[in-house]
């Protein structure tokens, strides 16, 4: 019955590259938006036969879900998150202004203490921290959480400042699951969201019922903060667009959670490995050019990328971004 199939707005450009102009990550991604970027609209193929999606249920797809989460924040950090505090109906507002049927619900607790005394009593999906905690440092707070709910992920919402670089260039943030720069679109927040719930359903979703993936390497937090969050609006967007065929209220939300899944990685190894694993539902690969590989920085890693999975895949979709490669690097 023909394939399933998805327009998506281009973001990989085969055997070609993007490179951009030294600039600040966030304005570069705010002042961008991805179909002025990019100019070709390509027809990707969704991977799941319309055969399978008619036997299928909405609620095959997507069984994890974020629908809880405690943010560990002063009032002073929440408030600066949203001005007047509604950081719930913030979130909720973006998920409906893209038609999503769902929105997450946020508990915020002042200190670590408290927020480890809400686990020990609610379940939550995901626990976001900001970067200054009252009563103890991040790294603790994040390791405490380890030891007592291993299966809750946990993310760092931090500012992008000098206090941030250090924690993060010394390791201080490596207990996380995720590590965000907040850049004041609550828009980031439905990234995460969507990120950790593409990370979680990935395994079922992509190699069981062939739901297609793009990779995205990159590992700078304060760009992919803003990245991020474009590439999900697009592709939500766009999704809207294949949800129209819908025949009921149940087959439109089968054709929106069967939307292409994000797989983030920032090393080199983890590309690989996300490559390795999901490279039969792979749609394209995004990557920076440089990032660490064995260990260390790698102004080449993107390329090295490239060579492993050309050797495979030759005519696999792939964006080299960079804010810092020269043409004649390629």
């Amino acid at each position: 019955m023909g394939e399933f199939r998805i327009f998506i707005v281009v973001f990989f450009v085969t055997r070609s590259t993007l490179m951009t102009e030294q600039s600040d990550p966030a304005k570069l991604a705010q002042n961008s938006r991805i179909d002025e970027v990019w100019e070709v609209i390509a027809d990707f193929n969704l991977g799941v036969p319309r055969a399978d999606l008619e036997n299928l249920d909405f609620k095959d797809l997507m069984q994890v879900r974020i629908n809880k989460i405690l943010l560990v924040s002063s009032l002073y950090d929440f408030y600066t998150l949203v001005e007047d505090g509604q950081l719930t109906e913030a979130i909720f507002n973006e998920f409906l202004e893209l038609n999503l049927h769902y929105a997450a619900n946020i508990r915020r607790v002042n200190t670590g203490k408290a927020a480890l005394e809400a686990l020990a009593h609610e379940d939550f999906d995901l626990i976001i921290s900001t970067q200054r905690l009252e009563d103890m440092s991040i790294s603790a707070f994040a390791q405490a959480v380890r030891i007592s709910h291993p299966e809750v992920p946990v993310a760092l919402l931090a500012y992008h400042s000098r206090e941030f670089e250090i924690l993060h260039d010394t390791g201080e943030t490596s207990g996380f699951d995720g590590v965000f720069v907040w850049h004041g679109d609550t828009k980031l927040f439905l990234a995460i969201i969507k990120l950790f719930e593409d990370k979680r359903n990935a395994p079922h979703d992509c190699l069981e019922l062939s739901v297609r993936t793009i990779i995205l390497v990159e590992d700078s937090p304060a760009f992919y903060s803003s990245y991020l969050p474009l590439i999900y609006a697009e592709l939500i967007q766009q999704v809207q667009e294949l949800i129209k065929e819908g025949k009921s209220f149940s087959d439109k939300l089968l054709r929106q959670r069967a939307r292409p899944k994000i797989l983030h990685a920032t090393t080199f190894e983890q590309a690989m490995e996300y490559y390795e694993q999901y490279r039969s539902t792979l749609l394209g690969i995004i990557t920076d050019m440089e990032y660490e590989k064995d260990g260390k920085i790698d102004e080449h890693a993107g390329l090295r990328l490239i060579e492993e999975v050309r050797k495979e895949d030759p005519e696999l979709p792939i964006l080299i971004q960079s804010a810092t490669a020269r043409p004649e690097d390629v």
